[in-house]
């Protein structure tokens, strides 16, 4: 109610009651008033207060009761909570605010109301009040006073949020909490004002994708702390990747772990200080994040560890989720890993491993993870290395001869170098592109012995793509030369099957085949197809381009067969139309893209006569890939007459030379190392008999003169020879040539 008409209503009944009773001196009425507010004080940020005006003890007979109540400067009305005074002031009126009841309460009048005030308050501020009452026996208006209401301004004190800088964070990161915070200790709120995140309270869990998060926080005051300023910090989160950890246990040794990408199994490289034994263990993060122990490889005695990590096989223990733990583990892991933090208790020793996740973003994140890498041109030897995102290097080196290992550090460029206890320098280049790893372990005695890898978070690619068999053929007096080889997988394959004969002529082969044929058979016996002459053939023409071979004249008379042959295997018979003399035959992968392709050629063999001069079998193969190829190659004489073939070769030897030439590797008799250099590693008569179960070969007799070896090969071209160990001898032979699976 405007003050204009709160007035009008007084002077109206002041002069009814002076005419009425205008004989009479009725006593002056008294009554109990209070007014009170919520708080005496006022906060630097403006606010609102909450007053509550009560009259009690009044006369029965009171017809008028009203508040006349004076609001600071700058103060405003807000609104009368629940049931209040029959006429009342608008919301935002300022003072005098003027309150008044038609039909006053029998007992006591009582109501609450809010009023807003300004920020900026600096000195006291009072509120003051009357009650205006009037009674039927005393016409008068009666004015009582209020005691007046002081408001002091609440402290004005500083209120900055400390929001730590977030550091950037992988997709596949899990939640983490946010730790700003204040002087006041109030709470603090957070936003995700925009990217890849969302958050509950203070708990941030990244989307899985990609991109620039900003997140915000705020802090509200109270009567002593003004509200804070907002504060806003920014991270990347940048592609998933393995999670490495490193950390040192609590007897001084250091270990080194990772986790693929999107896995909750993980590899952990360390060492025992009690007996110097390096140990590799597989393990699996539970739902509820304790660590459960999947396998242990203690790597105490150099030659049988080497039986163990010959080949790349960590790779097999990686990313297979939800496996069941190997019994009778030597030792007993326990533990947990939360908020980036790894714990494990190793119960037998009493010994503690505690490590820190390494962060997204640091100088050698484009590198970090596990790389695992063979021996180049032996036929055993690992070395397996962690890399870190802050230049930390973890590396164990297993051959028959020796273990060492040890942490390191590593540069931007990806090189690093480890000098280990046992006087192995353990040095590598990690290429950032590829996720290949090459070096050379310097051995004790000055040796050094090549190395190269791959990340086992890369999917990996070798396998041979071209094989070709070279021989004399004479059909009239010998066998043919009859290459075996198989096509893997579920799908077809598209292969290029050619008999080189008269184009040899042209490499200088002088006794070469004039008019081969080919002739493929499937697995059982059935003819495929026949082909004599090539023609000029479009497609095959096309296909010999595509695969790399050298170009055949469009007139001559060798032979060429492109077909997509199904999964299975298949022998090729070359045979001569006419005279006898040197012939090829090749089979090439003719896909557009066979490294991307699960099909493949997994292995030749190839029979034909061993002859003097240019006679020799020759086998050629192609590596490719993004890492080194382990390989069986075998060459057998004796063994083909207990099949039942005459006029075998009766102690073939094996030679294999690289592109420039080179011998790498070698073999007389399967059961009789013959290393070709100083220090290369041969397989043994056992390991022989092991790879020949794996891929299938059929057993070589014990004693037999056979020929065969394991090596492992880094991507690249090469040929193997089997020719005869005594000078003069011939006879028929076979060579074969499996890559061994890992």
């Amino acid at each position: 109610m405007k003050s204009s008409l709160f007035t009008a209503f007084l002077f109206s009944a002041t002069l009814t009651v002076a005419t009425s009773f205008a004989d009479t001196a009725p006593e002056t009425p008294t009554a109990t008033v209070t007014l009170t507010a919520d708080s005496t004080e006022t906060l630097a940020g403006g606010g609102t207060l909450t007053f509550t005006a009560t009259a009690t003890d009044y006369p029965e007979d009171t017809t008028v009761l009203a508040w006349s109540i004076t609001l600071a400067e700058g103060w405003s009305f807000g609104e009368v909570i629940g049931d209040g005074p029959s006429i009342s002031p608008s919301s935002g009126t300022t003072s005098p605010l003027e309150w008044a009841y038609i039909d006053v309460p029998a007992d006591s009048a009582a109501f609450t109301f809010t009023v807003n005030y300004p920020e900026g308050i600096s000195t006291d501020s009072a509120v003051t009040a009357e009650l205006i009452l009037r009674t039927g026996t005393f016409p008068s208006a009666t004015t009582l006073a209020v005691d007046a209401l002081a408001f002091s301004p609440a402290p004005s004190l500083a209120n900055p949020i400390d929001f730590p800088s977030i550091a950037a964070k992988r997709a596949n990161d899990g939640s983490f909490e946010l730790a700003a915070t204040s002087p006041s200790g109030l709470p603090i709120t957070y936003t995700v004002v925009s990217g890849p995140a969302l958050i509950s309270g203070n708990v941030v869990t990244l989307t899985g994708a990609t991109g620039r998060v900003v997140i915000r926080a705020d802090q509200g005051g109270d009567v002593y702390y003004t509200a804070a300023d907002s504060v806003t910090r920014i991270f990347n989160v940048v592609p998933a990747a393995p999670l490495i950890y490193f950390g040192t246990t609590s007897d001084g040794t250091d270990f080194a772990v990772q986790i693929p990408t999107g896995k909750t199994t993980g590899t952990l490289f360390g060492r025992i200080a009690s007996t110097q034994q390096f140990y590799i263990l597989t393990f699996q993060v539970e739902d509820d994040n304790s660590v459960t122990a999947l396998d242990l490889r203690l790597l105490g005695n150099p030659a049988s560890a080497a039986s163990d990590l010959a080949f790349n096989s960590l790779r097999k223990s990686l990313g297979q989720d939800e496996r069941t733990p190997a019994a009778d583990l030597a030792y007993t892991f326990t533990g947990t890993l939360t908020g980036g933090v790894l714990s494990l208790n190793i119960a037998e020793l009493g010994v503690t491993l505690t490590g820190n996740v390494e962060p997204a973003d640091g100088p050698t994140a484009d590198i970090a993870g596990l790389y695992e890498s063979s021996s180049l041109n032996s036929a055993s030897g690992t070395t397996s290395s962690i890399v870190g995102t802050t230049g930390k290097v973890f590396a164990i080196a297993v051959t028959p001869d020796v273990i060492a290992g040890g942490s390191g550090t590593i540069a931007t460029s990806g090189t690093f170098s480890i000098s280990t206890d046992t006087a192995v320098t353990i040095n590598g280049q990690v290429d950032a592109p590829t996720t290949t790893v090459t070096g050379t372990l310097i051995l004790p005695s000055g040796e050094e012995d090549a190395f190269a890898g791959l990340s086992t978070n890369t999917v990996r690619t070798d396998r041979m793509i071209n094989l070709s068999t070279r021989a004399h053929v004479d059909t009239a007096t010998g066998s043919p030369l009859i290459t075996g080889f198989v096509i893997g997988g579920t799908t077809p394959k598209r292969v290029l099957l050619r008999a080189v004969g008269p184009t040899l002529a042209d490499f200088g082969v002088t006794t070469a085949m004039a008019d081969p044929q080919v002739t493929v058979y499937d697995a059982t016996g059935t003819e495929v197809a026949s082909v004599d002459n090539w023609g000029g053939d479009a497609a095959v023409s096309t296909a010999t381009t595509l695969t790399g071979a050298f170009t055949l004249p469009t007139d001559s008379l060798d032979a060429a067969y492109l077909a997509d042959l199904a999964p299975g295997p298949y022998t090729m018979h070359v045979t001569n139309n006419g005279a006898a003399g040197v012939a090829i035959a090749e089979i090439y992968d003719a896909s557009e893209n066979p490294n991307s392709e699960y099909q493949r050629l997994v292995n030749i063999s190839s029979r034909g006569d061993v002859t003097a001069g240019e006679g020799v079998l020759i086998g050629g193969f192609v590596v490719t890939g993004n890492s080194p190829k382990r390989v069986l190659v075998r060459g057998t004489g004796p063994a083909l007459a207990e099949l039942g073939v005459t006029g075998t070769l009766t102690n073939p030897q094996l030679k294999v030379f690289n592109a420039d030439d080179q011998l790498v590797a070698g073999n007389d008799d399967w059961e009789t190392a013959s290393a070709v250099f100083d220090g290369q590693r041969t397989a043994t008569a056992a390991e022989l008999t092991t790879a020949n179960d794996t891929v299938g070969a059929f057993a070589l007799a014990a004693g037999s003169a056979d020929a065969a070896l394991i090596v492992t090969l880094s991507p690249g071209s090469y040929t193997v020879e089997l020719s005869a160990a005594t000078s003069g001898q011939t006879g028929n032979a076979l060579i074969e040539i499996y890559e061994i699976p890992e």
